[in-house]
């Protein structure tokens, strides 16, 4: 097959050009910068400059029409959450003659509104924290008496820790208007003390689930949640069925992965969100025998994928260059950073750095120098 990739910046992109190409296929990448992380891999055929999707989302689209025509692509999976918006939208996917790797529109909006997402789990006996609507600055007070403090606002589509605010006392409840002016309309929810973080991660055939994996967040930034530097397979079953109900009860097609935090105070997980996306931690998934890229492209190739239950605990993977290295520097945790490379260095297992595929390392360093000089893009990207 010939693959259309974006958002070809970020470490999660690379896994899939990498992924991809050994298995024979096909990798173009997308991204609005020029020469992305994802385009020094040798598995990497051609990388295409686009118009920004949050941006530009006209450009963008026409740009994305124009690539797949003049590379005959049969597939796109968008990467990250902009351009899924844009393409998740029937009116937009029947403009595209390739295949877009994205679940069913409704069931992609439930899994990215927060506040559908609580609904459902709540119909299905998943455990989630007490979750309520903003309207206004008003309401957050009139809620924060049922909640108590602290507690949790947060926008009802965001990824990472984008909009993401603790809210301590009656006198921080008015960043919520600034927060509503920046991101929309807001959640608040209950505040659950973090005992750990949970990634469940899951491929589906029409609501049959075909493969799962689970990992543990072992470093993750920033601390109070976010996404994951260094983190580690393992196998939970009880999260693995409650992720497997949600996805099923939607009629699921393709990848998602769901979020949960574990109470520091009673060891209860709480579902926390749901990514209908390629995940920062994918290639945890792929070096511990799970390879979702391979898998999702022989669903849309051949209508059919063999399931997949069987992976190796143990196994850690350490988001180094760029974003490791710079969140450790950025935090002034001096104990983070040693744990960040005494890890690398120990499990051999890395996002970015391969002796198979070297470039990409070069890359990286690229990368980090430009993203550098760049804070806006930089917090963009280490959010995802």
């Amino acid at each position: 097959m010939r693959v259309l990739v974006t958002f070809g910046k970020h470490p999660k992109t690379l896994a899939v050009v990498r992924s991809l190409g050994k298995a024979n296929h096909e990798v173009i990448v997308a991204d609005e910068m020029k020469r992305p992380l994802a385009s020094f891999s040798k598995h990497c055929r051609r990388a295409h400059v686009v118009s920004s999707p949050h941006k530009s989302p006209t450009s963008f689209i026409s740009d994305l029409q124009h690539i797949a025509r003049a590379e005959s692509i049969d597939l796109i999976i968008p990467m990250d959450d902009p351009e899924c918006d844009l393409l998740s939208r029937s009116g937009t996917r029947s403009e595209f003659s390739p295949s877009i790797a994205l679940p069913p529109e409704d069931a992609y909006w439930c899994a990215r509104d927060k506040y559908k997402t609580y609904e459902l789990c709540r119909d299905l006996g998943i455990r989630i924290p007490r979750t309520e609507k903003i309207q206004s600055t008003e309401s957050a007070l009139r809620i924060s008496e049922t909640l108590g403090f602290p507690f949790i606002v947060k926008p009802v589509s965001s990824s990472g820790s984008r909009g993401f605010r603790i809210i301590e006392d009656v006198e921080s409840v008015i960043s919520v208007g600034v927060l509503m002016r920046k991101h929309g309309t807001l959640i608040a929810q209950e505040y659950i003390p973090p005992g750990g973080s949970i990634g469940v991660s899951c491929l589906c055939d029409h609501g049959e689930m075909k493969a799962c994996f689970a990992h543990r967040r072992i470093v993750e930034f920033p601390s109070s949640g976010g996404p994951s530097i260094v983190r580690e397979s393992f196998h939970n079953r009880e999260l693995e069925l409650a992720a497997c109900s949600f996805f099923e009860s939607l009629r699921w097609h393709g990848i998602g992965m769901a979020e949960f935090r574990i109470d520091a105070r009673t060891g209860n997980p709480y579902l926390m969100e749901v990514n209908p996306r390629f995940w920062g931690s994918l290639p945890l998934a792929i070096a511990s025998g799970v390879d979702f890229p391979r898998l999702l492209c022989q669903l849309y190739e051949t209508g059919t994928v063999p399931e997949t239950s069987s992976y190796r605990d143990g196994v850690r993977c350490v988001n180094l260059l760029p974003f490791g290295l710079v969140s450790g520097l950025q935090s002034g945790n001096l104990g983070n950073l040693i744990r960040i490379i005494a890890s690398g260095l120990y499990y051999r297992c890395f996002d970015v750095e391969s002796l198979e595929d070297f470039m990409p390392t070069l890359g990286a360093l690229y990368s980090m120098t430009r993203l550098m000089f760049d804070p806006p893009t930089l917090e963009m990207v280490l959010r995802r």
